[in-house]
């Protein structure tokens, strides 16, 4: 008998990132709203929790011009996971922090 065949999104075999080894922390990517939040959690917990810095300035023509940095991101590779801070609260924040959501994938960050 033969069985169906499935497609399976492959799993990664480990959360070793690029350093060989997972650090255990969640790193937190934060819109500027929720900084007071994020810096909070970093302070009251920096054993589990490390953050990672988002730079949110703007073109001339007004449109955003966000950029993650690169050693939190090599950082955030190698934790447990990636979490998002993000309020949808205020209509002009958004858009910006639709860009990032629709960003991430590309730096192979950890689920």
């Amino acid at each position: 008998a033969t069985s169906s065949p499935r497609t399976k999104r492959p799993r990664r075999s480990s959360r070793s990132g690029l350093s060989g080894h997972a650090d255990g922390k969640v790193h937190i990517l934060f819109h500027s709203s929720m900084d007071q939040l994020a810096r909070r959690l970093g302070e009251l917990h920096p054993d589990r929790f490390e953050l990672v810095k988002i730079s949110w300035g703007r073109f001339p023509d007004g449109f955003p011009n966000i950029r993650l940095d690169e050693e939190g991101l090599q950082k955030a590779r190698s934790g447990q996971s990636v979490c998002l801070l993000a309020s949808l609260a205020n209509p002009a924040s958004i858009f910006e922090e639709m860009c990032v959501i629709y960003a991430l994938p590309e730096y192979s960050l950890p689920e």
